[in-house]
């Protein structure tokens, strides 16, 4: 029998990603959850046998940075080391940030709320109810959350490339409000799990909760690049600004 289970470095290993010289078809055979990673640094398929840092080089991203995403959405526990992040611009961390926003809120989202819509119509309405409150109400925290960094700390972030530190705010009040929004999901994941009738759209029942599952995933790994690189590198630019005052 053949073993179709992704295969997976181990935290640290040497190879797989820190070769930007292997091919980009290889990368994403050895782990299908870097697909969306593709689409957020703007590589589109149809790449052919190209190497990493040929796809890379074509669509303006430092390989580097490619490599470090990778390796945090593919490497159970990885933590970058002071060379990784010395090498990373911080300005290109906060445009995947922004982008992987744009794909959570104009994708993912919506794709999942197209699903909520048929199992709500293909349930008692008491159920379509709960269900549509408690995702409504995890959409809108999303959101809220989204909007914080791209209205208040993103903004931040560009006056410190600029030279210019924002009286009365610093990275440090991010981090302290930095909650990992993919709990909230719990709810959700429970009531389709465990409180809808057996015969409520099971099939497209399914569908939703991998999606969620898959979700929760992606926003803890977009929760580990803001603390372990964003927060990192802007604390830098926030402790070398004071220096040159």
């Amino acid at each position: 029998m053949t073993d179709n289970t992704p295969r997976r470095s181990a935290p640290g290993a040497a190879g797989l990603f820190d070769d930007g010289d292997m091919k980009l078809a290889d990368l994403i055979l050895d782990d299908y959850r870097l697909i969306p990673v593709l689409e957020r640094t703007g590589i589109g398929l149809g790449f052919g046998e190209k190497l990493v840092r040929e796809a890379c080089a074509e669509n303006g991203i430092p390989v580097d940075l490619f490599l470090l995403i990778c390796s945090v959405h593919s490497r159970e526990g990885f933590v970058p080391d002071s060379a990784s992040l010395k090498s990373t611009d911080v300005s290109n961390i906060v445009d995947y940030l922004h982008q992987s926003h744009e794909y959570f809120r104009l994708r993912q989202i919506p794709s999942m709320s197209a699903k909520l819509a048929g199992i709500e119509a293909g349930c008692d309405p008491v159920y379509g109810k709960m269900l549509h409150r408690f995702f409504e109400g995890y959409r809108a925290e999303l959101e809220n959350h989204f909007a914080y960094e791209e209205q208040e700390v993103f903004p931040y972030i560009k006056g410190l490339l600029e030279g210019r530190k924002a009286r009365g705010y610093s990275i440090s009040r991010f981090e302290e409000n930095h909650t990992n929004i993919e709990e909230k999901l719990n709810d959700l994941k429970n009531i389709l799990l465990k409180y809808l009738p057996a015969d409520c759209c099971p099939e497209l029942r399914s569908d939703l909760l991998y999606d969620i599952f898959r979700l929760e995933e992606d926003l803890a790994r977009h929760t580990t690049i803001e603390n372990l690189v964003l927060i990192p590198l802007v604390t830098q630019l926030e402790n070398s600004t004071d220096d040159e005052r």
